[in-house]
């Protein structure tokens, strides 16, 4: 597998509203060669799956596989359909174009590679979220329905803008334009994938404008199957039920769930692909318990999987899964759950006390925030989050900002941050990030605060919960803190 184990839980828990991978064909600009990418999984950021290439008028003989899926819509094609290139062009982070974002494959072979910060310039935006040149504003053109509002968008889009627009990456002649967000006009071999020459669009638009031959892309659905659940076996027993079994311990689902927490339970989570043959391949396992991750590698080594449950016209599907398992004796697995929580309390003891955890320097109160968030952005950001409408804030900062505070500042798992909000009152790591986004948007407003105003709010929401709660909530005990993670 391409990526770890652990990257792909937290991408998959993020982008839960993701569209879904499916097979499609791209034929050459010459029409003589397709693509065919065949994905392995159903998330469209997937690495797993397969790419052929035939010829157009016999698509029974494969010339070439990639054993990858490519996303679609960024895939070319050269005309003796030997040459691929795949741009990498949306990203999930602000990030992740300084990662490789251009590929070069021939007859094949990864030939060459480019890193996004060699055609991202990250000064022009906050957020880099495309590697191809897009204008927001000739995009918005189209959807919206104030007619004011187009009028003057139309004033100031002209031709020339609406062409590097709309003609952001393309093939001619067996060249690639690329055209970036720092307005310069890139131009490969797709032969050797060697770069050809660069051109601001400024110089570019003096001479004669290239427009490219219509793509042609088709489409086709994939009957996928619930990727958080694996298959029955073949003899029709649920997976986790029997591996419990063979491991002598209790699978934590239904009646067993244990949403009390009384229990100790162990848990993996598992990446693994079923073949055609109903066999599991390219198991990663993410388990604490020995015990439990050797049983599960056993278990899925000689297991047999319902093959009838794979998509048809793929290799093997994979799947993501995560199953809690507790001690068979009911007895033994309350000690553990006592000798847990006596740990537990200890490491978070240990906690609040750091000035720094995982290597990130922890704040001592909100002012101390301040000087943080000052120092760790950048002017720009600091000026953007500044200008927001403040009705806005929150909802628009609290899973970029307000999350990377709740996790690298511990105010789940514990902290001294989170004890100085305790200690006024604040009990729930969405709210303490809540008053530090505020706050700080006042600090930088220089308005006043009101830390007595906004902790009173907060007071009498929880307040007003716990009055409108169920008897069946009532009865649920307090469980002691653990380490956890924004989701």
């Amino acid at each position: 597998m391409k990526i770890k184990l652990l990257i792909l839980f937290i991408i998959a828990s993020v982008i839960a509203n993701a569209q879904f991978a499916h097979p499609y064909k791209v034929y050459s600009e010459n029409r003589e060669y397709f693509i065919k990418s065949i994905p392995f999984y159903d998330q469209i950021w997937t690495e797993d799956g397969k790419t052929i290439i035939c010829k157009a008028n016999d698509t029974t003989q494969v010339i070439t596989t990639i054993n990858r899926y490519f996303q679609p819509d960024f895939l070319f094609l050269s005309n003796d359909g030997k040459s691929v290139c795949f741009l990498l062009n949306w990203f999930d982070s602000g990030t992740e174009w300084r990662n490789d974002v251009i590929f070069f494959y021939s007859n094949g072979s990864l030939i060459k590679k480019y890193n996004g910060s060699e055609f991202v310039d990250s000064t022009l935006n906050v957020r880099i979220n495309s590697l191809c040149y897009n204008n927001e504003e000739i995009d918005s053109l189209g959807e919206s329905k104030d007619k004011s509002a187009k009028s003057d968008l139309k004033k100031r889009i002209d031709s020339l803008n609406t062409y590097f627009n709309t003609n952001n990456s393309f093939l001619k002649n067996d060249t690639l334009y690329l055209l970036t967000h720092n307005k310069f006009v890139n131009r490969f071999s797709m032969k050797t994938g060697e770069m050809i020459d660069r051109t601001s669009f400024a110089d570019f638009s003096k001479g004669i404008l290239v427009y490219p031959s219509k793509r042609v892309i088709q489409n086709y659905e994939i009957i996928s199957p619930t990727n958080g659940w694996l298959p029955k076996l073949a003899n029709g027993e649920d997976c986790c039920i029997a591996l419990a079994k063979t491991a002598q311990l209790v699978y934590c689902d239904g009646k067993n769930a244990d949403f009390e927490g009384k229990y100790k339970k162990n848990s993996f989570k598992i990446y693994c692909g079923i073949d055609t043959a109903g066999n599991c391949v390219d198991l990663q396992i993410d388990c604490k318990d020995s015990v439990l991750k050797k049983a599960t590698v056993l278990f899925f080594k000689n297991a047999k999987f319902n093959k009838a449950e794979i998509p048809k016209g793929v290799d093997k599907w994979y799947y993501m899964h995560t199953a809690f398992f507790r001690n068979k004796s009911k007895k033994n697995a309350k000690r553990e759950r006592k000798l847990e929580i006596i740990e537990e309390k200890r490491q978070y003891q240990i906690r609040i006390t750091l000035d720094s955890i995982n290597g990130v320097y922890i704040p001592k109160n909100l002012t101390d925030c301040f000087v943080r968030l000052n120092t760790m952005a950048r002017p720009k950001i600091i000026n953007e989050f500044k200008k927001c409408p403040s009705e806005e804030l929150i909802g628009k900062y609290h899973f970029g900002l307000g999350l990377w505070m709740r996790n690298n500042w511990s105010l789940w798992g514990g902290s001294r941050l989170s004890i100085y909000f305790n200690n006024l009152g604040i009990k729930h790591p969405d709210d303490m990030s809540g008053i530090i986004l505020t706050s700080y948007y006042r600090y930088l407003n220089n308005h006043d605060l009101d830390l007595e105003v906004q902790i009173s709010y907060y007071k009498e929401y929880w307040e007003n919960a716990k009055k409108n709660r169920s008897k069946v909530n009532k009865a649920i005990k307090f469980i002691p803190p653990v380490i956890k993670q924004d989701k």
